[in-house]
């Protein structure tokens, strides 16, 4: 293989560049449905973008936005909660003490 060239460099950076204009609000708004954080949303969604913008060249671009890993709501947001589920009404997370589940 012959590496990333820039012409590969620049169509991805093109791509990522479409991609945010066309996605950021949906990716934003996913994510805060996932986190029920709008801070941690959009840092989840910088990093998704940032993440593309090092393996889009590398890797090809995606057909679609949903099909880039980076994108994946869920990762972060759950190592940022330490793997824990997004909290139950109350406060309490699900299956644990105090809830009526665990």
């Amino acid at each position: 293989m012959g590496g990333v060239t820039p012409d590969m460099t620049q169509e991805a950076g093109a791509a990522v560049t479409a991609a945010f204009h066309a996605e950021w609000g949906r990716v934003v708004s996913v994510l805060i449905g996932v986190t029920g954080d709008w801070d941690l949303a959009e840092e989840c969604a910088q990093d998704a973008f940032a993440q593309a913008l090092r393996s889009w060249p590398r890797d090809g671009v995606p057909r679609r936005l949903a099909d880039h890993g980076g994108a994946e709501p869920g990762h972060r947001p759950a190592a940022a909660r330490g793997g824990r589920s997004r909290p139950a009404e109350g406060g309490s997370h699900a299956g644990q003490p105090g809830n009526g589940r665990g």
